[in-house]
């Protein structure tokens, strides 16, 4: 039996079971595309699918509608896979396990998936009601959003039909997302020479951890340490004294997220070790105090390293890295006053120093035009000044808060109507699918709601039944106001 099928609405309920009993992590969507595709034959519905396994469904408008601009309904089939130390689920082929109170809905130990697989339920619960009242539809499925936008950015948009959107891929029931940042996603590299560690070295391991971090979108704006940033300050600094040099190094683990811990080994001459310890465990009280309102239990942890380990970067190579890394723009860089959402930042989310090279990455994020490629050429002026490289990634548009907006205006008409109270408008600095679509579409209006999902890409993510009930209700409403 069902384990949601006491709990409305149940036409929603019951696809999102159906999509969530298989596997379909980012890069891992062929099963789930499938379903979406069965789902549209089994109807006699019109539908598309790519070859990247995006999937558009089309469905004409109901009975007695004269309305021939469609609406396009948008989101994603991928989710974030993450699960606690304890779970020996394999989410390549194992699914996910779902448990409920009545109240939330949430897996057990690992993540939900609810980002995104609730817009996929809600658009299929509709297009499986031939009693609602709604113009034509044409519902879109992307592929791999979390980790690229690669399936909203390859999708022919020839075969999408309107130019009016309703996204479903927001968290806070109470917000209309209206807006959200570009990025570029750059990687930056500099080519390493190895030496031969010298007799009379020691070896320390040095981790830098106990930080909040976050998601380098929504949480750029608290002042959060970045591990990664503070393990680099740390060793330049100590190697302006020493004759430091890098021997491992280690931080982040994705690269839309402020890290929270990176550790490094590095080679010191034993004739200062005493010293050294000193003045490295300092750096704890340092940044203490530097983010005593963010992140007051930052920790630096030192500990003799006895591994074998026989070479090292160089002592100049070590510190012209570790100067450019601590050095590039990083952060918060300008605020959006009117929204009160980060409106300019970058953000260092992935560093590794392998056997010939030391690479990161940035990811540089911004809601106004022009802002995000000013800070690219910063990053690339000092990276190759240091004589790194530097090369774009990954890069997809800014969408743009649109004032006039009917969408905007349907929509937080139907929720006052419906619920008897108001609905915020806002933008986000974090990244969705509708900047994709309003670079491509003729005119486009777009709007992006969603349940309140809590902790999303997390072993704890939640997602509220009640605040699904009513953004299908929100989303049935705004469609009939449109036929």
């Amino acid at each position: 039996m069902s384990i949601l099928n006491s709990l409305e609405p149940r036409n929603v309920l019951g696809f999102f079971e159906k999509l969530s009993s298989v596997p379909h992590g980012s890069g891992n969507t062929k099963e789930i595309s499938d379903i979406c595709v069965k789902f549209a034959e089994e109807r006699n519905l019109r539908y598309y699918r790519d070859e990247a396994g995006n999937v558009i469904i089309y469905k004409d408008a109901s009975a007695g509608v004269v309305s021939d601009n469609p609406v396009i309904i948008q989101g994603h089939l991928d989710m974030v896979c993450v699960k606690t130390q304890d779970c020996d689920k394999n989410l390549l082929i194992d699914p996910i396990d779902i448990l409920t109170d009545g109240k939330y809905i949430w897996a057990d130990k690992t993540s939900l998936g609810a980002d995104d697989i609730i817009a996929v339920a809600i658009a299929m619960a509709i297009l499986d009601d031939d009693t609602l009242v709604h113009p034509p539809i044409c519902a879109v499925f992307t592929v791999d959003e979390e980790t690229s936008m690669l399936g909203a950015k390859s999708l022919d948009k020839s075969k999408i039909t309107g130019n009016r959107m309703i996204n479903i891929d927001s968290e806070e029931e109470s917000f209309i997302t209206c807006g959200c940042a570009g990025a570029i996603r750059a990687g930056c590299s500099f080519d390493i020479r190895r030496e031969y560690v010298c007799d009379d070295d020691i070896f320390y391991r040095i981790n830098v951890d106990n930080l909040l971090g976050g998601h380098s979108g929504a949480d750029i704006a608290y002042n959060r340490g970045n591990a990664i940033r503070l393990l680099a300050r740390l060793i330049y600094g100590l190697s302006l004294k020493w004759n430091i040099r890098l021997c491992e190094f280690r931080g982040g683990q994705f690269d839309n997220a402020i890290p929270s811990a990176a550790e490094a080994v590095v080679a010191v001459p034993e004739s200062s070790y005493k010293e050294f310890e000193s003045l490295a465990m300092k750096h704890q009280k340092l940044f203490r105090f530097e983010y005593k309102e963010s992140d007051p239990d930052v920790r630096v942890v030192l500990s003799r390293d006895f591994g074998c380990i026989t070479q090292c970067v160089s002592h100049e190579q070590t510190k012209a890295v570790m100067r450019c890394i601590s050095s590039v723009p990083d952060g918060l860089r300008k605020f959006n006053d009117t929204f009160r959402v980060p409106s300019v930042s970058s953000n260092i989310g992935l560093a590794e120093l392998s056997q010939t090279s030391f690479r990161f990455t940035s990811l540089i994020r911004s809601n106004e035009p022009g802002q995000k490629e000013e800070i690219y050429e910063m990053i690339k002026a000092m990276i190759e000044h240091d004589g790194g490289r530097i090369r774009i990634e990954n890069q997809y548009p800014e969408w743009r808060y649109r004032e006039d907006s009917d969408m905007i205006r349907i929509c937080k008409e139907s929720y006052k109507e419906l619920f008897n109270k108001d609905i915020s408008v806002t933008i986000t600095h974090g990244g969705v699918e509708c900047a994709v679509f309003s670079d491509s579409l003729p005119e486009p209006d777009i709007i992006s709601i969603g349940p309140d999902i809590t902790d999303i890409h997390s072993p704890r993510e939640k997602v509220s039944v009640e605040s699904i009930g009513r953004v299908y209700r929100l989303t049935c409403d705004i469609l009939r106001r449109l036929s």
